[in-house]
C-alpha cells in the first residue's frame, strides 16, 4: 500500500529485512499499532485481537507474536536449574522466578514469532555444549526465548512474563495463552510436584497435547520463519555464548 509493507509480508521477507539497516521510530496506538521506520521504507503492524507485543524492557527490541489463542499455546512452569541460572545470568530470577524457582513460558511455532526491530541486539546463551538456547535482548537483559539448538525443530518457547507487553493487552494474558498445563523438572523445585502440577500425568498429557502441534509445524516449514536462526544455513543469528555451568561472568549492561 503505498510505502507501507503489512506485517504478512513482512513475514516472507525476513531474510532480506535483517540485512537492512533499522532506523528505530516507533510508537504505540491503542490496542498496539507499532509504527517502524525500515531504512527508506515503513513497516505498519496493528496487533490483532489475538497477537501479543514482544518487546524488551528498554523498547530497543520490539515485535509481534501472531495468533495467539489457548488453542495455538501450550503453556508450562520450568523449574529446571538450567532455566534459573538462565534468569540469574541476566539479573532477572529475583523478578521472573515464581516462589518454587519456577520460569512460566508458553510453547508456539516460530513462524508466529516476528521481531520488529532491534534484532541486532538479541543474543544467545547456552548453558551446556548440547543445551537449548536462551535468546535474551543484550540492551537491557531482557530474557525473550528459548529454542532448540537445531532450527529443524519447529518450537519457540517465550518467557511472556518478561517480554510480553501487558499494557497493550485488552484481555488478562490468561485469555491468550490459557492456564498452566503442566510443571516440568520438578526435581528442582521448592515444593511437592503433584501441588505444582509437575505429575506424571500433567507431563504426559502435556506431551500428548504438544506432539501433534510440532508435528504440524515441521513438514509447512515453520523452521525456516523462524527469527532466530537463518533461514538459509539453519545457523543461529548471533553465535551462542558457552557457559558451561558455575557462576556465570556476565555483566548486566552500562546504565
Amino acid at each position: 500500500v503505498g510505502d507501507w509493507i503489512e506485517i504478512d509480508t513482512l513475514l516472507h521477507r525476513r531474510k532480506s529485512a535483517r540485512k537492512r539497516a533499522v532506523t528505530v521510530e516507533t510508537q504505540t496506538v491503542g490496542a498496539g499499532l507499532l509504527l517502524v521506520g525500515l531504512g527508506e521504507t515503513k513497516l505498519r503492524c496493528v496487533a490483532g485481537e489475538t497477537d501479543l507485543t514482544l518487546r524488551c524492557s528498554c523498547g530497543a527490541v520490539a515485535g509481534v507474536v501472531r495468533d495467539v489463542s489457548p488453542s495455538t499455546v501450550n503453556r508450562v512452569v520450568c523449574y529446571c536449574r538450567f532455566c534459573q541460572q538462565y534468569l540469574e545470568d541476566l539479573g532477572k530470577a529475583e523478578h521472573l522466578l515464581d516462589d518454587h524457582g519456577g520460569t512460566d513460558i508458553f510453547q508456539i511455532s516460530p513462524r508466529q514469532v516476528l521481531i520488529i526491530k532491534g534484532l541486532e541486539y538479541v543474543r544467545c546463551l547456552q548453558l551446556t555444549p548440547k543445551g537449548a538456547l536462551r535468546w535474551y535482548a543484550k540492551c537491557c537483559n531482557t530474557p525473550v526465548a528459548n529454542t532448540l539448538p537445531s532450527f529443524r525443530f519447529p518450537f519457540v518457547a517465550i518467557l511472556h512474563d518478561a517480554c510480553i507487553d501487558r499494557s497493550t493487552l485488552n484481555a488478562p494474558i490468561e485469555s491468550y495463552i490459557g492456564s498452566v498445563r503442566a510443571g516440568v523438572n520438578h526435581q528442582f523445585a521448592k515444593e511437592k510436584a503433584k501441588a505444582l502440577r509437575a505429575t506424571k500425568w500433567a507431563m504426559a498429557s502435556m506431551i500428548l497435547r504438544m506432539s501433534p502441534m510440532t508435528l504440524g509445524w515441521a513438514p509447512r516449514g515453520d523452521h525456516r520463519q523462524s527469527p532466530f536462526f537463518d533461514s538459509t544455513t539453519g545457523e543461529p543469528i548471533a553465535l551462542p555464548r558457552r557457559q558451561l555451568g558455575g557462576r556465570s561472568s556476565m555483566a548486566p549492561p552500562p546504565p
